[in-house]
């Protein structure tokens, strides 16, 4: 709801999350009209970092509050699990 909110009320091509300070492009709303214009950018400029991609549009950014934590948090390594772990159980003190 927030992503198609922000997306009319800007008048935007595109809506993304974004917390922390990054953008999340991945987590977004795009026209399907675009799918071949990205087909093509993956294909025939060997695109494949989406951010780079969806730059060229009229992208609106929503920001997702990272209280209590970062929503789009990543799990890349044992440090990042380790972190993920402590939250849910925290997570998990505090509902009950």
């Amino acid at each position: 709801d927030r992503l198609l909110a922000a997306l009319k009320r800007d008048n935007a091509e595109m809506a993304c999350a974004a917390s922390n300070g990054r953008t999340h492009p991945v987590f977004g709303l795009w026209p399907v009209a675009l799918a071949g214009e990205l087909r093509r950018a993956m294909e025939e400029e060997d695109m494949r970092k989406i951010d780079r991609w969806t730059a060229r549009y009229n992208l609106i950014e929503v920001d997702f509050s990272a209280l209590p934590f970062d929503p789009f948090f990543n799990i890349n390594d044992t440090d990042n699990l380790a972190e993920a772990e402590r939250l849910l159980a925290d997570g998990e003190r505090g509902a009950a």
